[in-house]
C-alpha cells in the first residue's frame, strides 16, 4: 500500500537556544504514543542530532545499509532551517545542504527500498527541493509534506503534532496527511508522480524559448545529414522534433518511476 510507513525518523540541526521542535515532537509525540501503546510497538522510530555535513552525511548511510531491515516504508522529518537562497538546507554548523546533494542522497535509499521513502520537511522554503529533480534518474522519494514559505516553531509543533498523531494511528502518511487540518497551514504533500510532470512541464515551458527550440531543430537536422544526404524539409524536422519530445517524455518517466504505478 502506497503510503504505509514502519519506521519514522528525526534528524534536528537546531543551535542551542533555539526552539527544538524535533525534539519536542518526539519526546512528547512521538515516543510516547508508540513506546506506551502495546498496538503500536512494532513501529520503528529514531531521534538524532547532527552537527554538521559530515554528521549528516554519516546519519544517511546509517540508513542506507540499515533500510532493508526497517518495517514497510520508512518517513524522514527534517528539522533544521531553511536557506534564505531557497537552494538547501542549513544546519547549525551553518553547512549547507543542496537541493543536489539531498536528492541524490534520498535516490540512493528511495531506490534500496523500491519506492517507500518520505520526506517531510519541517524548514522553511523545504518545497524548493522540487528544483533540482533530475526527471532521468530515479525518484529521490514516493512523496513529501513541505512549505514553501517562512515557518515558525510554533506551526510547526501544531501542524506535525497533529500529523505524527494521525500517523502513529493510521501507520499511512498519505491517509494522515488527508487527515490532518491543510486548510490553517503552510505544508503541502507531493507525490513523485507530481513531482515528475510538474519537472517535465518546466521542460515543456522551455520549448516556448525559440532559441532552445532552433537548437533542438538544428541538433535534428545536422544528426539526420551524418546519415542521409536527403534535405528535409522544416514541416518534416518539425515532425522529428515531436517525435524526439514524446521520446523524451517516455524515456524519462521510465527512468524517474519505479515498476509499478
Amino acid at each position: 500500500m502506497i503510503g504505509k510507513i514502519g519506521t519514522i525518523i528525526i534528524i534536528e540541526s537546531l543551535s542551542d537556544g533555539e526552539h527544538k521542535t524535533g525534539s519536542e515532537l518526539y519526546d512528547d509525540y512521538i515516543r510516547l504514543q508508540i513506546d506506551y501503546n502495546p498496538n503500536k510497538t512494532h513501529l520503528n522510530h529514531r531521534f538524532t542530532t547532527v552537527n554538521s555535513k559530515d554528521e549528516f552525511n554519516d546519519y544517511l548511510e546509517y540508513i542506507l545499509v540499515n533500510s532493508e531491515y526497517m518495517n514497510h516504508g520508512i518517513l524522514i522529518h527534517l528539522e533544521m532551517h531553511g536557506s534564505a537562497n531557497r537552494d538547501g538546507l542549513i544546519l547549525n554548523s551553518n553547512e549547507l545542504l543542496d537541493w543536489k546533494y539531498l536528492n541524490d542522497k534520498f535516490r540512493q535509499i528511495n531506490i534500496k527500498i523500491n519506492d517507500k521513502l518520505f520526506i517531510t520537511m519541517a524548514t522553511c522554503f523545504g518545497r524548493f527541493i522540487f528544483n533540482d529533480i533530475d526527471i532521468n534518474q530515479k525518484s529521490s522519494y514516493s512523496g513529501y509534506i513541505s512549505s514553501s514559505q517562512e515557518v515558525y516553531p510554533q506551526e510547526i509543533i501544531n501542524v506535525f503534532k497533529e500529523l505524527f498523531t494521525s500517523l502513529i494511528d493510521k501507520e499511512n502518511i498519505i491517509d494522515a496527511y488527508l487527515t490532518t487540518d491543510t486548510n490553517n497551514n503552510k505544508f503541502y504533500y507531493k507525490d513523485r508522480k507530481r513531482a515528475f510532470f510538474e519537472a517535465h512541464k518546466n521542460f515543456l515551458n522551455q520549448l516556448e524559448n525559440k532559441e532552445y527550440l532552433e537548437k533542438l531543430r538544428s541538433d535534428i537536422r545536422n544528426d539526420l545529414k551524418e546519415n542521409s544526404d536527403y534535405e528535409y524539409s522544416d514541416e518534416e524536422i518539425n515532425l522529428f522534433l515531436e517525435k524526439v519530445i514524446i521520446d523524451i517524455t517516455e524515456t524519462a518517466y521510465k527512468s524517474f518511476s519505479f515498476a509499478f504505478p
